[in-house]
């Protein structure tokens, strides 16, 4: 069951000049809820910082954050809070920029995982340069839409969890749900996500903790022919945490025993369900 509010309304009314509806801008964050903690609060709350600032949104996340102490999160799996411009007129830049964002938020009780293992495949949908807005997640973002559709496609005839994105250099960049975090001679190797992607909380706070642990960590870019020098990938968000991949089409690997990112999922509060 999933519920829904519109600055602090349960199933409120959206107003049809809402800007996310009219020319999909916003921002927004996927939070995981365990024993009604919010483990990756703090991460989620800098990106939100670094999104309003680089979009001129005003956004309180005083007000959000009280708005989710009052809820009541018994049997909550997860938390989206989706931040909107108001409008005031028709028009890209006819938007009072200081007017607070409506806050949109959902609640659902509903989380899957991949529990037989974590196998990907190569999709054909390329993700595009964003020299503004990389990093950020944004409420229009067609490319994993596409992405998605690509991948609903060939879960009935292969054994897949997740699609692999790359760019049309064919450097890896994510699959279309996750980060992902290479093991290979260099140490951990993840991609530069400078111009393309999102750059999700969960892998912020895994290479921050790998950091402080004095594990090698290198951000690079990383092509599609080097997949067969690495011995251990991991994918991770902020629903799951961290997860081994088993497969990348005819590639396999196996779980590190030098860097064990599934304890350090645990140590930042998830578990291994």
């Amino acid at each position: 069951m999933t519920r829904f509010w519109i600055d602090g309304v349960e199933n409120g009314p959206i107003p049809s000049d809402n800007r996310s509806l009219m020319y999909g801008e916003g921002v927004f964050e996927t939070l995981r809820v365990i024993d009604h903690q919010l483990p990756l609060l703090r991460y989620h709350w800098q990106r939100v910082t670094e999104a309003a600032e680089q979009l001129g949104l005003c956004v309180s996340l005083d007000v959000a954050e009280n708005f989710i102490r009052s809820l009541d999160l018994t049997g909550i799996q997860w938390l989206r809070l989706q931040w909107s411009p108001r409008s005031t007129g028709r028009g890209y830049g006819a938007q009072d920029r200081a007017a607070p964002c409506h806050l949109l938020i959902w609640a659902g009780s509903e989380l899957t995982s991949d529990a037989s293992g974590v196998k990907l495949r190569r999709l054909t949908t390329q993700l595009p340069r964003r020299s503004f807005s990389h990093g950020l997640k944004m409420v229009s973002a067609p490319e994993y839409s596409q992405a998605a559709r690509e991948l609903a496609a060939l879960v009935p005839t292969h054994s897949v969890s997740d699609g692999l994105l790359l760019t049309s250099k064919g450097d890896v960049i994510e699959t279309t749900r996750s980060n992902i975090i290479f093991i290979g001679l260099e140490g951990i190797v993840t991609p530069c996500l400078r111009e393309y992607g999102v750059g999700g909380v969960m892998r912020r706070a895994l290479l921050e903790q790998a950091k402080l642990k004095g594990w090698k960590v290198v951000v690079r870019p990383i092509h599609y022919r080097e997949l067969d020098s690495f011995t251990s990938v991991y994918v991770s968000n902020a629903l799951m945490g961290c997860r081994p991949v088993d497969q990348i089409d005819s590639h396999y690997y196996s779980p590190s025993n030098t860097f064990n990112f599934e304890a350090l999922s645990r140590e930042l509060g998830f578990n291994d369900d």
